[in-house]
């Protein structure tokens, strides 16, 4: 280990020169956050030139970065172009060079965004490329330098003597504590001092800028002898601390928002019930209003902060900058930066605020309307908004300090101080320097009955109908069915079973005709035999035909052991060879049952020589050869079809298709895309029944939410019925019970307040209803309650009365009378007798009495302690009054009647009239009041079929679960289970819930939201608290109306309200919190619309042929969200509801070409970047108790956990089929065939549980299939496979929502970044302008994986220019990904290696072009764990879309290096592969896959070994892959002796 010596010293103290002797040998010196190596001191320095180190300071205590720092040399060329470029013989502000500039260091090149050059130092390139700053640099600017990110300097080899120390300072360049100009502006200065708002002046004249701090010190350099320091000399170093006093710098940080309400006299009247208009969107406002504040002082107090009263504008936004104040730091001896020692010095890296934002009255606001104001955060219930000092607040106790982030002080006697800047308080948000925040708001459904299909609730509904305005966030769906739809409904469904009906008569005389065709005549004879002798235990082989006789049918096994024997088989069977007698001249011209257009004329007997293209060995079974072969025999003539057993193990005979000359009744639906022409059939034909019954439908088979219905026609009635159910609205969209961060919904509330306008009780209040929170009478009573006090007297007039207790003599003067105030608490129903004592106890906690002890020192009696009170008590002279006439008094209770008294003001000596009653809130009542969710959201599962008889559903019919039809069959006679070909559309019954949860019906009840909806809260939604009146925010235990059920926790809830923090406002925040800003949009609403109507001219092709394409304008995809019956709801797609409107998420809910992706299912594609970030901070309530999870400031110790799901890849459809649209072959694909994130999940770091998650598996099947209650059930990793658990909506807690003002173009977030950030991202559309977007773009400090273009202000220059890092380049990129274990190379092939002996080829992200193989992108991180027996963590995927798809594999032994004397040295490699199907550790077999070259098979790992001796060895292993499908290949190489370049690819 390296030998250190420091030389210690104080960071802006009095030492001039630190001295150090040593006597040991060093291999660093350390001074300050700096180092000098031992070959510095003794190779650099002698005795006639020293060291100059020191510290640049401001605030008293911080050390700034990035800081010019020099030791002037006077001017001394003869080079005249030098001359008069470097004219400086001092650096005087009066001496200019040529262009008029004084002596600077500061850069002529923009250095930072924010940056603006104003100085004549040139960059690196300009020095090195012109000789004249060449030679000035190395001239003049021998002794130049910056300071570190702790603000310190150093400088070698400084001559000694009198010295000129110059600094410049840009405020604009020094790092993360850079000032921007609105920033000084907001301190104080004058605007006219910039060029703009974001942008400082430039000027020759450098000290009229009020961004340049320069100074010029005199230094007396000592010398740092070197000659002699191995006799142990002293060595010394010349220390010049700058403390900057001209410039104090107080970081802001930013806070925004938006309001809006309730218009004319949409309100909750004063019982609390709402009117149904409430929040509808069509209906919403905005308008101006304030915004006040509260925040903590450094000395403890807590005090107004001054805002503009026009802080909310017209459009409802407000954006404010607020200053730091709290919890300084300081630069230590190290660099570090700590915690200020006395609280003053130092940079303010903190705020503690808390809000209260009130929207003002509008024009349109009809009599009585009011709105209440919204105190942010408030997520206890705490109503305390106003001054308090010192005293007042540790005797008061307003605030209640937040245990879980005042660590600082545990355990130490400060801990319960909440003056203490280091105890958080819980109902202030700490804000944090350069961060940007907005509030977040809990919006309950709040409604005067229980029935989830009342509308008249507080909550955000008919969200799509808010034409004109940035629509509201999305989470709730709610359906209601029209009596118009249900007419139409029946009717279509009539008219459907009639069609139905009339195909069954007529597919009935089709199935006349096939059987005639069926009827058959013997014509040949064929014996079909197995005669042999074989050795060991074998079958025979199975002899079979579908019309035979056994003639012969004999199987034995003779042998010594099981294993040694022969197996003797003698089978023969006589079988008989048909013809049909009609199929020549009656079975010709068939058309196809389901698709007449598609198949016209086919023939029951049909030559082998038609487009089948069947060779004769194809006769011998009728299962082979071509498409064609299902429609009969190859020929009429006399079959040679022996063993001609279909696959349902039943001989159709003939015709393998039934022969329909009268065509069925088509149903289609041109409205839906994917809708396929149905041609349903009520009557089941026993004639040909084996192949005429393939659109036989049942009847009423399908029982379902909604009740009965047939297969087939309920989809085409509901497909047809689309249109009718959107022109109805038989769907809206809502927002309630979850949080949406950047607006405040005031909800319009009816008060009336009343005073008195008479004599001289003008003013006085009279009456004041409104939705009280205390409404009930239980918070009402008592009436009256009492309060205490305690009086202590000497009843002798001149006799002094002394009372001792343990030496403390207290002196009573004769008649001295002590009077506690009045104590008491109005408690509803409490306890009158506990209520009692505590009043006592306190009023003789404030009776204290001073004297003195036997050694005359001060001393104190208080006289609630025991034997105090007992000494008073025992003086016959000493009077104590307690319960008693004078020391009880009866006042009216908060909620009673007001009690003026005419008293004096204490200021202005005028009688006046004051309330000592209560706030004439007696008077109001509200009806009974529920907080509800809607039913379905309490479901936990997903599906009809899986949520049947589960999670107290009720009573289901046994038949209720969708199953095939089941037609009556004839005596004896079994129907197959499959009887249609697959082309035809299916006539089972069809899950209409794929990824959604069951309506709740009579059929499907509903029953686990009874304890949330059904508990009656006996709360309104205002609270009054020193004369003004909130929004409620939560329900406290042990509040009666407290719902303590487990996973009701959310009924509790009111509107609490908080901020979140929104990233940084820099590029390089010193938390390491992204810049976000331009990431943001005003709103995440988002709603599925049908786009595109495609007109196709046979959907039962492939290619299928697009005819036409039309535009819908902005009708809602419906059948998205909802599966309708003709009176009730079958299923509710809930997650789309959820999922739509949030934050990161692409909505995928349709394919490429613009087709709806299914009924009730939509795709969600999730931005895990941006979601992790707004997860992890955002602060909720994490359990029952509503305790809250607070997020530290600046700090990850208390974030949230983020994971992602499965990414998966989805197809819709037959993945097989394409369509073609003017000859342009294009895939059935989803999201270009690319996979993608499908959900996350969110939860508590504290205790693994999750109080957000949803998303989808891969393949196609929905999930999470189960959804778990927060915070009761919700530790999903506890679970065997938590990618099929979410978090029921009911209890979850989403982060992601956003909604930053209604009016469009004039949000919140418009106003922020035209106040703030209009230099880097364009005010109107909000989009990053130019390189900014690229910059803005790197997370944590990151480069995008592949922005390794040219970028001048990449984040990765650490906010310091080109003081750090310079742009970022291709080589550069590739090297840091290459560091991380990723790598994009430009090559063609994908290699991998291990680097076990010199290789050290890296995975690579490459996609193929193989023929017949699309590549979907290698996923791979190097890894040297195994997995699979491989060295990668994920296999390279490939998707085979056509076969036979040829590949190979390539391994190389690396070159052959020369040894000894250019002999050529061994060089060995092993590259080693397996294939495996997608996801599973099952290999591939022969029947997929072709062998690996002379590989006996292929589901054993192929090992190759390569020994190179004279050049190197390749060897190429070919195979075949014959079946679609997607497939991982694991490739692994071991580079063995001198091998340095050796691999393994696959190509």
């Amino acid at each position: 280990m390296s030998k250190s010596v420091r030389i210690r010293t104080t960071p802006n103290g009095k030492d001039k020169y630190v001295k150090v002797e040593l006597k040991q040998d060093f291999d660093l010196l350390e001074i300050l956050s700096l180092k000098i190596k031992q070959e510095d001191v003794y190779g650099n320095f002698c005795s006639d030139h020293g060291v100059v180190a020191g510290r640049v300071i401001i605030n008293n205590g911080f050390g700034v970065p990035n800081v010019k720092v020099s030791i002037f040399i006077p001017k001394n060329s003869n080079n005249p172009i030098v001359e008069q470029l470097y004219p400086f013989d001092s650096p005087s502000p009066e001496k200019k060079n040529v262009n008029g500039i004084r002596y600077n260091l500061l850069p002529d090149s923009q250095q930072t965004l924010d940056h603006t050059p104003v100085g004549t130092f040139p960059d690196k390139i300009g020095i090195l490329d012109d000789k004249i700053n060449l030679e000035i640099y190395e001239r003049y600017y021998k002794y130049t330098t910056t300071t570190n990110e702790s603000g310190d300097f150093i400088l070698f080899g400084v001559p000694t003597g009198n010295q000129t120390l110059h600094y410049d300072m840009d405020v604009s360049d020094i790092g993360f504590i850079s000032a921007r100009p609105y920033e000084l502006i907001e301190q104080g200065y004058a605007e006219e001092l910039f060029a703009s708002p974001f942008k400082f002046k430039s000027s020759r004249n450098l000290d009229s800028l009020t961004q340049i701090v320069s100074q010029n010190i005199n230094v007396l350099v000592q010398p740092f002898w070197c000659d002699s320091l191995s006799t142990g000399r002293v060595i010394g170093i010349t220390r010049e601390d700058i403390s900057i006093d001209s410039i104090e710098l107080t970081p802001t940080a930013m806070f925004f928002g938006s309001v809006l309400s309730d218009d004319e006299k949409d309100s909750v009247n004063k019982n609390c019930r709402p009117r149904k208009k409430m929040g509808r969107m069509e209906e919403m406002i905005t308008g101006k209003g304030q915004v006040e504040a509260i925040y903590r002082t450094i000395d403890g107090d807590i005090e107004k902060y001054d805002i503009d009263e026009d802080a909310i504008d017209e459009n409802g936004t407000f954006a404010l900058q607020l200053p730091m104040n709290l919890r300084k730091v300081v630069t230590d001896e190290f660099g570090n930066l700590v915690p200020s020692p006395d609280g003053i010095k130092g940079i303010a890296t903190e705020a503690d605020f808390r809000f209260r934002i009130s929207m003002d009255a509008t024009g349109n606001d009809k009599r009585l309307r009011r709105r209440a104001s919204f105190l942010v955060p408030n997520l206890t219930g705490n109503y305390k908004f106003d001054n308090y000092d010192l005293k007042e607040l540790q005797e008061e106790k307003p605030y209640k300090i937040n245990r879980q982030l005042s660590t600082f002080t545990e355990n130490t006697p400060y801990s319960g101080q909440t003056n203490n800047q280091y105890n958080y308080l819980e109902d202030f948000y700490t804000l944090r320097w350069k961060k940007v925040y907005t509030v977040k708001q809990f919006i309950s459904r709040y409604q005067s009955n229980k029935k989830d299909r009342n509308r008249n609730f507080i909550g955000i509904k008919r969200i799509e109908d808010g034409a004109g305005t940035n629509k509201f966030p999305i989470n709730r769906l709610f359906t209601k069915i029209n009596a118009i739809y249900s007419i139409f409904c029946f009717v279509l469904t009539a008219v459907g079973i009639v069609i139905a009906f009339i195909n069954g008569i007529l597919n009935y005389i089709n199935s006349l005709i096939t059987s005639i065709c069926q009827i058959p005549i013997i014509c040949g004879l064929k014996v079909v035999s197995d005669i042999r002798i074989r050795y060991g235990n074998h079958g025979c082989s199975n002899v079979s035909c579908s019309s035979s006789i056994n003639i012969f049918n004999f199987q034995t096994y003779i042998g010594l052991t099981k294993k040694i024997g022969f197996t003797v088989c003698l089978k023969l069977k006589l079988c008989f060879r048909k013809k049909c007698v009609f199929g020549g001249w009656l079975c010709k011209r068939c058309n196809d049952t389901c698709f007449p257009d598609t198949n016209p004329g086919h023939s029951c007997c049909r030559d082998i020589s038609g487009p089948g293209g069947q060779t004769a060995n194809d006769n011998e079974n009728c299962t082979s050869g071509g498409n064609d072969r299902k429609y009969g025999c190859p020929t009429n003539d006399c079959a040679l079809c022996i063993d001609g057993t279909p696959s349902d193990n039943k001989d159709r005979g003939c015709c393998r298709s039934c022969c329909t000359k009268i065509n069925l009744i088509a149903l289609n639906c041109p409205e839906d895309n994917a809708f396929p022409t149905i041609r349903p059939s009520l009557i089941f034909t026993p004639l040909a029944r084996n192949v005429c019954n393939e659109t036989f439908v049942k009847i009423n088979s399908c029982k379902e939410c909604s009740g009965s219905s047939t297969p087939q026609i309920k989809e085409w009635v509901k497909c047809k019925l689309e249109g009718v159910a959107n022109w109805l609205n038989m769907i809206r969209f809502e927002f309630y019970n979850d949080w949406v961060s950047g607006t405040l919904y005031f909800p319009l509330i009816k008060r009336k307040y009343k005073l008195k306008k008479r004599k001289k009780k003008r003013g006085q209040l009279k009456k004041d209803k409104f939705c009280d929170f205390d409404c009930a009478p239980d918070y009402q009573t008592p009436n009256t309650y009492n309060k205490y006090r305690v009086i202590v007297e000497n009843t002798t007039a001149n006799q002094e009365e002394i009372i001792d207790v343990n030496g403390c003599r207290v002196r009573i003067r004769g008649s001295k009378r002590y009077v506690t105030p009045w104590f008491g608490k109005y408690v509803p129903n409490g306890n009158a007798q506990v209520l009692e004592d505590i009043a006592i106890l306190n009023a003789k906690e404030s009776l204290k009495f001073t004297g003195v002890d036997t050694a005359s020192n001060p001393c104190t009696l208080r006289f609630d302690d025991p034997l105090v009170f007992q000494a008073f008590d025992d003086n016959a002279n000493i009077e104590i009054r307690i319960n008693d006439s004078k020391t009880i008094k009866t006042f009216p209770g908060p909620h009673g009647r007001p009690n003026y008294v005419e008293v004096e003001d204490p200021v202005t000596g005028l009688s006046v009239w004051e309330n000592r009653g209560g706030h004439s809130h007696h008077k109001n009542k509200c009806n009974t009041v529920y907080r509800v969710e809607k039913e379905e959201y309490f479901r936990s599962s997903v599906g009809c079929q899986t949520d049947l008889g589960n999670n107290n559903a009720g009573s289901i019919d046994a038949d209720f679960i969708t199953s095939p039809p089941d037609p009556e069959t004839q005596p004896g006679e079994d129907i197959p289970n499959n009887l249609q070909p697959q082309s035809c559309p299916p006539t089972g019954c069809i899950d209409p819930c794929q990824s959604a949860v069951q309506g709740c019906t009579n059929r499907c009840p509903c029953t686990q939201h009874n304890s949330y909806n059904d508990k009656n809260i006996k709360h309104g939604i205002i609270a009054w608290e020193d004369g003004k009146i909130y929004y409620a925010s939560v329900m406290k235990k042990p509040d009666a109306a407290y719902n303590t059920l487990p996973r009701n926790y959310k009924a509790n809830l009111l509107y609490p309200t908080d901020l979140v923090e929104m990233g940084s406002s820099v590029y390089c925040d010193i938390d390491d919190v992204p810049f976000v800003i331009n990431d943001l949009e005003p709103t995440t609403s988002r709603l599925s619309e049908e786009g595109l109507k495609y007109d196709f001219e046979n959907q039962n092709a492939n290619p299928i042929v697009v005819n036409s394409v039309e535009e819908k304008d902005g009708i809602v995809n419906l059948r998205a969200y909802v599966s309708f019956g003709c009176t009730r709801v079958n299923c509710l797609n809930t997650t789309a509801g959820v999922v739509q409107s949030q934050v990161g998420i692409d909505l995928i809910d349709s394919n490429d070409l613009g087709m709806e992706v299914g009924q009730c299912f939509t795709y969600y594609e999730h931005d895990s970047e941006t979601r992790d970030y707004f997860c992890r901070r955002f602060s909720t309530f994490k359990n029952d108790d509503l305790e809250v999870n607070y997020m530290r400031p600046g700090s990850n110790e208390f974030d949230n956990l983020y994971d992602v799901y499965p990414s998966a890849q989805f197809t819709s459809g037959i993945p097989s089929v394409n369509y073609s649209i003017d000859g342009v072959l294009i895939p059935n694909s989803i999201n270009d065939g690319d996979e993608f994130v499908t959900g996350d999940r969110c939860g508590l770091k504290s205790n693994g549980k999750f109080f957000y998650g949803t998303g989808w598996k891969g393949g196609n099947n929905p999930f999470p299939s189960e959804f778990l209650d927060f915070p009761n059930m919700s530790n999903i990793n506890d679970k065997t496979n938590p990618q099929n658990f979410g978090v029921k909506y009911s209890t979850s807690q989403t982060p992601y929502y956003h909604y930053f003002g209604l009016v469009p173009g004039k949000s919140a977030l418009h106003r922020l970044v035209s106040k703030y950030f209009a230099d880097k991202i364009d005010e109107v559309t909000l989009q990053g302008l130019g390189n900014n977007e690229k910059a803005g773009s790197n997370t944590y400090n990151q480069p995008g994986f592949r922005d390794i273009g040219q970028n001048k202000f990449t984040a990765l220059r650490s906010c310091l220019g080109e003081a750090v890092i310079t742009s970022a380049s291709e080589s550069a990129a590739i090297s840091d990904l290459s560091n991380s274990g990723v790598i994009s190379l430009p090559n063609g092939n994908a290699a991998v290696g291990k680097n076990s002996g010199g290789a050290s080829s890296i995975p690579n992200n490459l996609k193929y072009q193989i023929t017949g193989v699309n590549e979907v992108g290698n996923t791979n991180t190097f890894s040297t764990d195994k997995t699979n027996n491989f060295g990668q963590a994920s296999p390279t995927k490939i998707i085979v879309t056509s076969p036979n798809a040829e590949l190979k594999i390539e391994i190389s032994s690396g070159s052959v290096g020369s040894g000894l004397f250019g002999m050529p040295l061994l060089t060995t490699g092993t590259g080693k592969f397996i294939i495996y199907n997608d996801n599973t550790t099952t290999p591939v077999n022969t029947n997929v896959i072709s062998t690996y070259g002379s590989q006996p098979n292929t589901e054993t790992l192929i090992s190759r070994p390569l020994f190179a001796f004279t050049s190197t060895v390749t060897e190429v292993i070919n195979f075949t892959i014959k079946q679609t499908g997607t497939y991982n290949v694991y490739l692994e190489y071991v580079a063995g002796s001198n091998n340095t370049n050796g691999y393994i690819k696959i190509t």
